[in-house]
């Protein structure tokens, strides 16, 4: 039976885990490279960005500071925050407007997440921010025409990809991207405007089989991936060690040195039990394996109840 690995970080295991994720945020591979109407962004992991993310490490308080005053945990507001740093902080002689609401007639049309204005060039970048954790169900629906096998959802079966996508490249970053030309914005001599997708996330397969993604889809080949199973397969996985993942930790690859955390096979599928019994959240479990005296992660897993999933929503989106 094939089993996925996370595939490891291209960068350095950082000593604080707001760093880990900040780095993960900006460096790891993009989910959708669908990039027709709009440019993908990926920063390179350079040695100028290396050093950056080393003095943030070494002193990082500046950073927790500011992730401190987010106005909610929610991944992806978390997300938003991360970026809004790394941009404050490094890009001299820019300005930047975060969250703007686009008004028309007295309507709120939508909000844009972030407003880059380069006062030499008068050029306005906008960028549309999206973190993403889909598992991949065999189709349901014949309307859905990609030559997928797979359809992406949520693990609240509400969120689907194939409707969260289109909205951000359609809605958020072309119909939107139109108003700002218009509304009373600080910057008057706009020269043009640019549209920028920022994408990140995993998307985990079926630990029953790994279907390849379909000729033309949006999504990345090489985007990072994992598997989920539902609870009565949790024998058919392997691994001495396993660690249970807060809704926080669902970002960076993680690693540690305390073994306090760790548990074995049997312990985590009594501690899965015990979850499912009060809970339907699907949840995420790391196996882990040993790195010196550390220990790394070495595989990430959505674990599900066993009826998952429900009926599949399309009626309201989560973002």
């Amino acid at each position: 039976m094939p089993e996925f690995k996370s595939q490891p970080p291209k960068y350095p295991h950082y000593r604080h885990r707001c760093v880990q994720d900040l780095a993960w945020c900006v460096f790891s591979p993009p989910l959708i490279v669908d990039a027709r109407d709009h440019e993908v962004y990926q920063p390179e992991f350079c040695v100028k960005n290396q050093e950056r993310l080393l003095r943030i490490d070494e002193e990082p308080q500046q950073l927790m500071d500011w992730l401190s005053k987010a106005k909610s945990t929610r991944l992806g507001f978390v997300f938003e925050r991360l970026w809004q740093y790394w941009w404050l902080t490094s890009s001299a002689g820019d300005e930047w407007l975060f969250n703007q609401q686009v008004n028309r007639e007295g309507r709120t049309l939508g909000e844009l997440d972030a407003l880059q204005w380069q006062p030499i060039t008068r050029e306005l970048r906008h960028y549309e921010l999206a973190v993403k954790f889909y598992l991949g169900v065999e189709k349901m629906r014949e309307q859905d025409l990609s030559d997928e096998r797979l359809s992406w959802v949520g693990p609240n079966c509400i969120d689907r990809l194939d409707i969260k996508w289109p909205q951000m490249s359609h809605q958020q970053l072309t119909a939107l991207t139109d108003e700002v030309r218009t509304p009373p914005l600080p910057w008057l001599d706009i020269y043009r405007v640019t549209t920028r997708s920022l994408t990140r996330g995993r998307l985990f397969h079926p630990l029953s089989g790994v279907s390849p993604l379909g000729e033309g889809s949006a999504i990345n080949p090489t985007h990072e991936s994992g598997q989920w199973l539902r609870l009565g397969d949790w024998p058919l996985l392997s691994g001495p060690c396993w660690r249970l993942l807060q809704r926080n930790e669902w970002l960076a690859p993680v690693h540690g040195s305390s073994h306090r955390s760790l548990l074995t096979h049997t312990e985590a599928q009594r501690q899965l039990l015990l979850h499912f019994e009060h809970y339907r959240q699907p949840i995420q479990i790391i196996r882990v394996a040993a790195s010196g005296t550390d220990w790394v992660e070495s595989g990430r897993f959505f674990v599900v109840p066993n009826d998952w999933p429900p009926a599949i929503k399309a009626s309201r989106l989560l973002d």
